[in-house]
């Protein structure tokens, strides 16, 4: 059994044509599983971080079977701020929904679990953003002049959240654990912005064609 436990982007949750969310059921994840003729169990929520995946992982023991194989997709919750305590006071100093350290800790733990009960853990990076749309997004309704000025730049939103998808490659990487890299998919087409949603951070239909090719080829090179 292929799992994936991960966030809205596995999900699949995207904006309609009213702006309204939605869930994409025929997405990137059940083309390429099916592409590769696999029994897949995504446990994905929206808004979920990796500490959430842990408890799901807790809750679901009977999931798992040894030989299994599992995607962990997260950080783009955990490295999301508090744009209401900003707007209110910007000379707050608030904290990331998972603290950078915290979120590397809790990754690394999570890859341990999976390996004692003998599934192998496979890693997936963040999607960037396009830092303007997704900007506008999360200040909506809020004082957007005293949150840019609190973040100085409007591109330190993707730098930031780009140091959350560093965290998930070096851990793949030193701990040895096969990476989805759906973040340099996404750099590498000439316009990645037109493959977002209008928020700047979830799939729209040319993203989630994009990725179903990409991960496809992924799991034929790693999924036993």
């Amino acid at each position: 059994m292929f799992h994936i436990y991960g966030d809205s982007v596995t999900k699949s949750i995207a904006f309609d044509e009213k702006g309204a969310l939605k869930t994409v059921t025929d997405n990137f994840i059940k083309r390429a599983a099916e592409a590769c003729g696999l029994a897949l169990n995504n446990r994905s929520l929206f808004g979920a971080t990796i500490t959430k995946g842990r408890q799901l992982l807790k809750r679901f023991p009977k999931d798992f079977s040894p030989g299994d194989q599992v995607l962990l997709a997260y950080g783009g919750n955990d490295c999301n701020l508090p744009w209401e305590v900003i707007s209110a006071d910007p000379e707050a100093s608030p904290e990331a929904k998972t603290p950078i350290k915290e979120f590397t800790a809790h990754l690394s733990a999570t890859i341990d679990e999976l390996r004692e009960k003998e599934v192998e853990p496979f890693l997936m990076n963040l999607l960037p953003l396009q830092p303007k749309r997704f900007f506008d997004a999360v200040t909506q309704g809020l004082h957007s002049d005293v949150i840019l000025q609190w973040i100085g730049d409007i591109q330190e939103i993707y730098r930031w959240q780009e140091g959350y998808s560093q965290v998930v490659m070096e851990t793949a990487a030193r701990k040895g654990v096969p990476l989805f890299d759906a973040r340099s998919v996404f750099l590498s087409h000439p316009h990645y912005e037109d493959l977002l949603c209008h928020d700047g951070m979830h799939l729209n239909d040319e993203g989630q064609a994009l990725l179903t090719d990409a991960f496809s080829q992924f799991l034929k090179t790693y999924v036993k």
